[in-house]
């Protein structure tokens, strides 16, 4: 749990921001293991690795989170940098979950220039999931920083009231993981598929993939591959094209279209490169779309 105590979050929500916390605490398993990373201008654990749930731990992660206060300016990358400290276990799952403004104040303060730095330094492959805490949240950055890294996003639309229960139906999604470190390896050419970085499967959240073959095609076959309590496992998935196929419409394929916008803009974010700016104006003209994010281009 990674937790954004500076003065923008402001304590009228940090209050419910700790009362998700602590409420997530108590759905860990025994299996798992865990840590809470408190930044303001620098990150501050609660304990020096990974902890077990046991009663002293437990209640040692309870005042950490209880003593949290709205205070001081917000240097997120330096809160990200902490997790490369982090010890990765092959074969476990590593989710860092993020509840942030996202309104970087200090250090490094460019989003792109922080999702950029995190993504190049994140080698140990750990999923970040991020959860903006207002509606005028910097998306931009929440969106991009987890698309880049394997997690997703989320906003909270009902007001701070909702913030602890935002944070805890999410933890809770994401509390069974079925396979680690998933790659997709699929067969035949002419074949996109987004996203296209995928950290890990759950068996509460649905993996929902978009892809386009060549027209033609009368079969996808692709791979899954991960690991699963330290050991390798795949799964062999064949896909019949055939006219008994329900159609996609429209809608479909504007979805596809925006799921490519998503990683053209991730990939612009992480390298800078111009290629990639290029090739999403041309997918923007090509169907129309509304980008989002668009002025940050």
């Amino acid at each position: 749990f990674i937790q954004d105590s500076s003065a923008s979050m402001a304590e009228n929500r940090l209050h419910f921001c700790r009362d998700g916390i602590k409420e997530s605490l108590g759905l860990l398993s025994p299996d798992d293991r865990f840590n809470i990373i408190s930044f303001s201008d620098k990150p501050v654990s609660c304990f020096d690795g990974w902890v077990s749930p046991g009663k002293s731990s437990m209640e040692k992660g309870l005042r950490f989170t209880s003593n949290l206060r709205s205070a001081g300016s917000t240097d997120i990358l330096a809160s990200l940098a902490a997790l490369k400290r982090i010890d990765v276990e092959e074969g476990r799952p590593c989710i860092a979950f993020l509840v942030t403004d996202g309104l970087a104040t200090t250090g490094v303060v460019e989003s792109a220039a922080i999702i950029r730095e995190f993504t190049k330094a994140n080698a140990n492959g750990v999923a970040v999931y991020t959860m903006g805490t207002m509606a005028d949240a910097n998306m931009y950055l929440l969106d991009l920083l987890s698309y880049c890294n394997g997690g997703s996003t989320h906003v909270v639309k009902g007001g701070r009231w909702s913030i602890a229960e935002d944070i805890t139906s999410r933890v809770k999604a994401l509390s069974r993981p079925v396979l680690s470190s998933l790659r997709l390896a699929f067969a035949g050419r002419g074949i996109e598929v987004f996203p296209g970085k995928i950290r890990h499967l759950y068996m509460d959240e649905p993996l929902v993939l978009y892809g386009r073959c060549p027209r033609g095609m009368e079969r996808v076959t692709f791979q899954a591959i991960g690991t699963a309590a330290g050991r390798r496992c795949d799964m062999i998935f064949d896909l019949s094209l055939s006219n008994e196929v329900q159609k996609g419409d429209k809608a479909l394929r504007l979805s596809w279209a925006v799921q490519k916008a998503y990683h053209l803009m991730g990939e612009r974010a992480r390298t800078g490169d111009e290629a990639n700016l290029l090739e999403l104006k041309a997918l923007v003209r090509e169907y129309n779309l509304k980008l989002p994010y668009a002025d940050r281009m």
